[in-house]
This record gives C-alpha cells, structure tokens and sequence, in this order.
C-alpha cells in the first residue's frame, strides 16, 4: 500500500505526515472438510511515523521519526489514529522553537 500523507497546520508552521499502512496478508483457501480454527481476524499494521516540517526551499525543517508498531481492525482506524497520534506528537514536542539565547 501506498505512504499516507498528511499536512498539519500548527502554530506558526507546517507539518508532513508520512506513515505506511501494512494490509493484512490474505488468508489461504481451506478445504470445505477442515476443522474450523478459531483465530484473531487479520489486521492492518502502522510500523512508523515520519514527521517533517515544511519550510522553504533549500533550508532543512525539524524531521522526527516515531517507532509506531500498532495493529487495527480496519483501514480507516489505521489511517485516522496513527494520523492523530502524529498531530499530537507535532503539538506537544514539535511547537514553536525556542528562541536562541544570547
């Protein structure tokens, strides 16, 4: 599956979401005698989060990498959690740099 891309607005700056959602692996044909196994239905996987800030051309924005690893029942809980997680992470440790001191 293609990388999930966000922008996120926040304060003075903007923000690039990228994460990658891993679809489950489909499940193999059974013989219609089989035992039925009982099992945890597949789920879609976010391994990691990669956050950038958009600034202008040819200067470097703050980059952060999270280490995510979490499983969801649907493609749509992957996409909207993972993206708010990210949004919260740009809130709480990616607000307005701090001024340098002199």
């Amino acid at each position: 599956m293609p990388i999930e891309m966000l922008n996120f607005q926040h304060e003075s700056g903007t923000f690039r979401i990228q994460f990658e959602i891993i679809p489950p692996l489909a499940a193999a044909p059974r013989p219609k005698d089989a035992i039925k196994t009982y099992s945890p239905p597949p789920k879609f996987r976010v391994n990691s989060i990669k956050i950038t800030e958009v600034v202008e051309e040819g200067s470097e924005g703050r980059k952060k990498s999270l280490q995510y690893g979490r499983d969801f029942e649907s493609l749509a809980q992957a996409r909207s959690q993972a993206g708010e997680y990210a949004k919260r992470i740009v809130r709480e440790q990616m607000g307005s740099p701090d001024p340098a001191v002199t």
